[in-house]
């Protein structure tokens, strides 16, 4: 399979949300529904260009084509005792799962992480996610906690695991 691994801009933006819209609704492993966001393109393009500005986390495409199959994000948060610690999230259509392409972009947000100096990468992960979490710790990650009815699918609660990477 032939896609591009790219950094997302402004222009992004719409096919970012479809995107999400399209993987909210293949799978409960998603902290997103078919609804997506729920921002405005405007909304997400303002983030977009604020990203490309400042460089103060990853945001990652991959594109076969003009079609996004993966995006992946790492931002740390608004507090700055925690600004050293980036949040990541992964998301792949599902026509591609079990093709590599997670392990990639994982690696690339990895690579970028590190060179803009952030120390540590954390995510939660559905704990019947078995596939991901074979992943995160493929790539190093450490299961840091378990975190009880930490996602709510229509009105059942399941439990997530938090996990950290150290870079």
């Amino acid at each position: 399979m032939n896609y591009q691994i790219i950094e997302a801009c402004p222009n992004d933006a719409k096919a970012i949300l479809e995107y999400l819209k399209i993987v909210g609704g293949q799978t409960n492993n998603l902290s997103i529904d078919d609804r997506g966001l729920l921002i405005s393109e405007e909304e997400e393009r303002v983030l977009l260009q604020n990203y490309q500005e400042n460089k103060d986390g990853v945001f990652l495409l991959a594109k076969s084509g003009d079609e996004i199959i993966c995006v992946a994000t790492a931002f740390p948060t608004d507090n700055r005792r925690h600004s050293h610690v980036l949040n990541f999230a992964i998301s792949v259509k599902k026509k591609y799962w079990g093709q590599g392409v997670a392990g990639k972009v994982m690696d690339e947000v990895i690579d970028l992480a590190r060179k803009r100096g952030f120390y540590k990468i954390i995510l939660y992960v559905l704990m019947s996610n078995e596939s991901a979490i074979k992943l995160y710790l493929k790539k190093g990650f450490e299961i840091e906690g378990k975190l009880a009815g930490n996602m709510k699918i229509d009105d059942e609660y399941f439990d997530d695991y938090y996990m950290g990477k150290i870079l």
